[in-house]
């Protein structure tokens, strides 16, 4: 048995963030770190977008920009824990960072001596310092094309380093600064020492020391950019005050750091703590002028502003409050006029500066004050305005889902859809930026306009128009009906209905609307062919008054069904005629579909720059101009034109035909499906596999001479490169099959499919459009679904909050991947997707208090929620409910006084309604919770402390306390009882309750609305309120988490890892434990399998072992007891008895995990877990030796083409505390799709499987997730 990882939803919280021009020469981009990803963005004035992201499976302990003198375009140098230093490039070609030099520095892990901390750069020079003043220096030259690290300084003190920061660099000696404790005396001095690099880069001497003020955590280096010789000094940042010095002129100045109005009592806490950025210009009499923006520790901005005189001496410092927003850990400026805010706790903002000089509401706080000035913060931003945001979900606190049971069942060879229904809860944050986030799987969407169409009759068809073939933006509108036709042009803000033009016959049905290659239009209907060029209308009719029942266009070809007995097929050729070229007889069809390049469009734009800047006006009635005409000879029309025809019948068999000019309309080859093919949708999509050669000699068997005559004859019509095409088929049963092949080796096998819940009266329409400038699908069923290749990775996922009958594209200014629905009621739709990279619909809930459990009723979803935060003694009792409640007051730095803890009710459908229950005491606060079920009615079971000490763990005592759930939201206090310590988790089954207090395990029974204990097990000589962490003695530390799974009892503990406990003779006791300590967070039982977590980031696969039961075991689970049947148990098994768990699994993640549980997500039972950091994962079971084999295999072969841009091993990283084992790395697996052609071919030959079979089994394992 082995499981399969998949990676779900990457990291959210930002640890470090850096600017550079990283794509081009001129413009800044911006490049995050988020744990082990790393990740760019493209900034412009309204937007935040990603372009790229990589795992470096390594965690990233620092970037920063490298600018080499020879180079326009930036490197990032990245550092992280396993000792390697990387300089990644990014490759605008291929869209991709490219690492071009990769070499170990240091020894692996985060240890406190060892260089990593952090990382800086100065021209070709990298400091990478540590926190125990061991400082590594190298430089990096550059020679043709290969970068090299030529020359390399170890130095090492011997006192504690705080920061560091690179100041004044030049050709011959390089000097940087330092803050620094001196641990040599029991009260330790903070300095501020001056390094610098010797001459020929041979050593790091110690040049000046000056003690600073103890509190010092910041220093900002004033630059000289016109003359390298001038020392400008340095800014020190301390509490309450900023200190401007420069040794080399004897100066030295300070400044207090102005505080909110009615906060003096906070003024010890303003200290500065992160957030630099400076820049220059020239002010009056050749002064210079240096602006500093810097944030406190309350969020507060300031502007900081340095003056020197035309002598280089300092003029003038200056500091003014500028705005306040949350809590950064970066801040950083893009340009002179935008920047980028990113948190741990809280969203990533992108804001606008309004103006840097806009000075008349702030008061200037000048050099000296004798007092500290005060100021009022905005309730709202003065300076800023917000572009963009970013979610963030870290730290995510706790993670529950609530999942709706299917009604339908999967067949063997089909992957269930029913997962859109399931729903997860996220408790983050903390203190006022606490959320709860409901994400719900799918792309979310934009709706952006709606239109209403005053008619009853049902519409038949949406399309939209351009004006020409080459243009980027539709014009028209047209709805059909079952009679006529709605023509409407499209104005920035409403659709203006036309009724009389010579573009389209408004009274009929149309069946389908086409702008061809010259820029003629073609609108097909039941009695024939409009094609409407220059300043004539051509039309064709069937024979003997036939109608046309189905039909497919591209911009070059037309195919059309008549009377469903024959088969038509025209073509646009050079001299602007559109012919019949070939007829046949075909009867049953039901379906059909043509391939259209919407790519080779868009990519032609700029090649046909005379063609799309003609005069797009018309005349008042609606004809096409006539001006400039296309000239078709220019145009190779092979690009544009199908080289196959799908058809699907009405008898179950898929055909595909050829279109060649020798072989048009001659069958290439044919399949039976399972049911009648209602929809279809063929596309050409660009991966790295372009050139699939199948070598299973059986299919071959497929093909006849002439379909070899027609390959062939394909590959001579087209001098272009064998492409891939992806095909989908949306069978009249519900199931949806997908097909990949090539064009030299057209073989229908292996298909992959999804079952769908769809109404039986409701047929699959597929509508092609473009997504990321990537030919994609949409696909209408009773829920819109995306279907598209991303980044090498293919995609099926539903759009959100979307229902729509039909669908067309349309492309405008602002959206240029829009679209328009209609929807059962006659409404049209204007929206968009908003980000093809979100994975999950968002719906937040702010709260103003941290959250810290959460558990959903399981019939209504009902969220109850403990809040727990410390608060100030003075705010409860001076200010009124009001001003608590106000989230600005509670931006007040808090004094850590006592507790507030309440439980907060929601229910899902009123998710702005929220009900309060308080604790019963002053002072007690909330830890679990558990939902118990008797009789059909429901209680809320809570376990809480009062008095409640951090370090040592200890309290005055707990309660466990149940409240009788009313009207779903309200609770009635039943009884509590007391316990001796927190009792931190809690479990309930048939009407017992099993609680986890302190180093205890403590069953309770509730009867007749009493609490009663059933039975204990407690550690020997163990005193709880007094428990000594460190005791190696007792069998239980403290119990963390708790679960059962038939008739045991699954204990987590805080540092002894898992044990598993049975009830036997009115005892508990031991049935089996890990032989490891591990500091466990969370755990889950099923199926003779126990998954837990670690707070080191390991996810463990546990084998629960069996031992025979005698017969006169007691099943305390499943037996009703009575009042006279209590027993207190405090004997200790002996654990030489015990069995010892075997632990077959071993994966690390690299983040705390702090949820594990089942969830079903494609009709698979699957086990999903979180980490704090935001991250989702998932484990799909492999039961066939065979594709375990087959993983394991790709697996190593790409360990040998693949070298991760950290430097890492992927094993390496798996393995970081324990060998991995047991468990399969998928997002390493599916690196595959991103290897270029000859590699992914010599991976094919060596596993002795076509490469098409690889994609194919990728594919499957992550469509069990989609």
């Amino acid at each position: 048995m082995a499981f399969y990882h998949l990676t779900l939803q990457q990291p959210t919280s930002i640890f470090q963030g850096i600017k550079g021009n990283f794509i081009q020469a001129g413009k800044e981009d911006l490049v995050v770190s988020k744990g082990r990803i790393l990740t760019l963005y493209c900034l412009s004035s309204h937007s935040l977008t990603e372009t790229t992201n990589i795992d470096t499976f390594g965690f990233i302990r620092g970037i920063c920009v490298l600018r080499l003198p020879s180079e326009d375009q930036d490197l990032i140098a990245l550092i992280n824990e396993g000792g390697f230093l990387s300089l990644i490039k990014f490759n605008s070609h291929n869209q991709k960072f490219d690492c071009v030099l990769q070499q170990k520095v240091t020894e692996k892990g985060f240890k406190r001596t060892q260089p990593g901390q952090m990382i800086l750069s100065q021209k070709q020079t990298l400091l990478i310092p540590a926190i125990e003043s061991s400082i590594l220096a190298l430089t990096v030259q550059k020679a043709n094309t290969k970068y090299s690290i030529e020359k390399t300084i170890y130095f090492k003190s011997q006192r504690l380093c705080s920061f560091f920061l690179n100041v004044c660099w030049s050709s011959t000696n390089s000097s940087f600064f330092t803050i620094e404790i001196d641990c040599r005396n029991s009260i330790g001095t903070t300095n501020l020492v001056e390094y610098q690099i010797g001459n020929q880069f041979q050593n790091i001497i110690e040049k000046k020391r000056t003690k600073i003020d103890k509190t010092s955590n910041l220093i900002i280096n004033v630059p000289s950019k016109e003359d390298l010789s001038i020392d400008r000094g340095v800014l020190i940042c301390s509490q309450g005050k900023i200190n401007y010095f420069n040794e080399s002129q004897k100066e030295q100045k300070v400044i207090n750091i102005p505080i909110r109005e009615n906060c003096k009592q906070l003024k010890k806490c303003q200290t500065l703590n992160c957030g630099i950025y400076c820049f220059y210009e020239k002010y009056e009499n050749k002064s210079i002028k240096y602006n500093f923006l810097l944030q406190n520790d309350l969020g507060d901005l300031y502007k900081l502003i340095l003056i020197f005189d035309a002598n280089n001496s300092i003029n003038n410092l200056t500091i003014s409050y500028f705005d306040t927003i949350p809590i950064s850990t970066n801040l950083i400026i893009i340009g002179k006029n935008y920047l980028f805010s990113s948190s741990n706790f809280s969203t990533h903002f992108y804001y606008k500066i309004k103006k840097w000089d806009n000075q008349i509401e702030n008061e200037i706080y000048k050099t000296n004050e004798e007092e500290t000035s005060m100021y009022k913060f905005n309730d709202d931003l003065k300076q800023l305005n917000l572009i963009n945001d970013l979610a963030n979900i870290s730290p995510l606190i706790d993670c529950q889902i609530s999942q709706i049971e299917s009604q339908y069942k999967t067949n063997q060879n089909s992957i269930s859809r029913d997962h859109f229904n399931t729903k997860m809860y996220c408790l983050t944050g903390t203190s006022i930026n606490s959320t709860i986030q409901m994400l719900e799987y799918g792309m979310p969407i934009t709706e952006l306009n709606d239109f209403k169409i005053p008619i009853e009759d049902k519409p038949t068809g949406i399309w939209t128009l351009k004006l020409k073939i080459f243009d980027q933006f539709h014009k028209y509108l047209i709805i059909s009906f079952s009679s006529f036709t709605l023509l409407f042009q499209i104005n920035e803000k409403a659709l203006i209905p036309i009724i009389e033009t010579n573009l389209l016959d408004l009274t009929v049905q149309t069946l389908q609307i086409q702008l061809m290659l010259d820029n003629s239009v073609i609108q097909i209907y039941p009695n024939g062919i409009r094609h409407m060029k220059k300043n004539e209308v051509v039309i064709w009719s069937p024979l003997n008054q036939q109608k046309i029942d189905h039909c497919i266009t591209n911009p070059i070809q037309i195919v059309i069904s008549i009377n469903n007995n024959y088969l038509a097929y025209f073509e646009l050729l050079k001299d602007g005629n559109l012919p019949e070229i070939e007829k046949i007889e075909f009867q049953n069809i039901c379906s059909m579909d043509l391939i259209n390049d919407f790519n080779f469009t868009r990519n032609n734009r700029k090649e046909n720059e005379n063609i799309k800047n003609q005069n797009e006006n018309i005349n008042n009635n609606m004809e096409i101009e006539t001006e400039k005409d296309i000239d078709l000879n220019t145009i190779n029309s092979n690009h544009y034109k199908s080289p196959f025809l799908i058809i699907g019948t009405n008898n179950n068999y898929l055909f595909i035909l050829s279109l060649f000019d020798n072989t048009i309309l001659h069958i290439i080859t044919s399949i039976t499906l399972e049911a009648k093919p209602e929809s279809m949708a063929l596309i050409k999509i660009k991966t790295n596999i372009n050139s699939i050669k199948n070598d299973d000699n059986n299919n071959n068997n497929q093909f006849n001479k002439n379909n070899e005559n027609i390959s062939n004859n394909s590959r001579s019509n087209n001098q272009s490169n064998d492409h891939t095409y992806f095909l989908n088929l949306g069978l009249e049963n519900g199931i949806l099959i997908q097909y990949l092949f090539n064009k030299s080796n057209i073989v229908l096998n292996k298909p992959i499919f999804h079952l769908f819940k769809k109404n039986e009266n409701k047929k699959f329409k597929f509508i092609k459009c473009q997504t990321q400038n990537e030919n994609s699908i949409i696909l209408i069923s009773d829920s819109v679904w995306l279907i598209s290749l991303m980044k090498n990775e293919f995609l099926l996922a539903p759009l959100n909050n979307l229902e729509i009958e039909d669908l067309a594209i349309f492309n405008q200014k602002e959206i240029t991947e829009g679209f328009f629905g209609i929807d059962s009621r006659n409404i049209i739709k204007y929206f968009s997707i908003e980000n093809t990279n979100k994975k999950f619909q968002e719906s937040i809930i702010k709260l103003k208090t941290t959250p810290r459990k959460m558990i959903t009723h399981p019939k209504n979803g009902t969220m109850f929620i403990i809040l727990r935060d410390f608060i100030k003694t003075n705010n409860l009792e001076n200010n009124n409910e009001q001003d608590y409640e106000n989230e600005k007051a509670l931006n007040k730095k808090k004094k850590i006084d006592i507790w507030d803890s309440k439980i907060l009710i929601i229910h899902p459908n009123e998710p702005n309604n929220f009900h309060y229950q308080q604790f019963l005491e002053r002072g007690e606060i909330g830890y679990s919770l558990s939902i118990l079920e008797n009789k059909n009615i429901y209680y809320l079971v809570v376990g809480s402390a009062c008095s409640v000490t951090l370090k040592p763990r200890s309290c005055k005592h707990g309660y466990i306390t149940v409240f009788k759930i009313v009207n779903d939201s309200q609770l009635q206090f039943i009884t509590k009882i007391k316990v001796t310590n927190i009792p931190y988790c809690l479990q309930v089954k048939n009407n017992h309750i099993i609680a986890g207090i302190g180093s205890s395990l403590i069953i309770f029974q509730f009867i007749r609305n009493q609490i009663f204990i059933k039975t204990e097990f407690k550690n020997n000589n163990s005193n709880d309120n007094n428990n000594n962490n460190n005791n190696n003695n007792t069998l239980l530390n403290f119990v963390v988490s708790l679960s059962i799974e038939k008739d045991l009892i699954f204990v987590g503990d805080i540092t002894k890892s898992i044990f598993i406990f049975q009830y036997r003779n009115n005892k508990l006791k031991l049935y089996a434990k890990d032989n490891v300590s591990r500091f466990i967070t969370t755990h889950f039982a099923s199926n003779n399998l126990l998954f837990a977590g670690d707070k080191f980031g390991n996810l463990l696969i546990y084998k629960i072992p069996e031992k025979k039961l005698s017969d006169n075991n007691f099943n305390f689970l499943n037996q009703q007891l009575s009042l006279s049947s209590t027993f207190l148990s405090n004997d200790l098994l002996n654990d030489s008895l015990s069995l010892n768990l075997d632990r077959i699994g071993n994966f690390h993640i690299g983040e705390m995990i702090n949820s594990i549980q089942p969830i079903q997500f494609g009709g698979s039972n699957l086990i999903f877990y979180s980490t704090i950091l935001g991250t989702f994962g998932i484990l799909i079971n492999i039961p066939s030796n065979n594709q375990i084999n087959f993983f394991y295999q790709l697996q190593v072969l790409l360990k040998k083409k693949i070298k991760t841009v950290s430097g890492n091993d992927n094993l390496d990283w798996r393995s970081y505390y324990f060998p991995n084992k047991g468990i399969l790395d998928g997002d390493f697996c599916e690196l595959f799709l991103t290897l270029k052609k000859k590699d992914q071919l010599a991976i094919a030959e060596k596993m002795e499987i076509p490469l098409i079979e690889i994609l194919k089994q990728l594919q499957n394992m992550r469509n069990k997730v989609l």
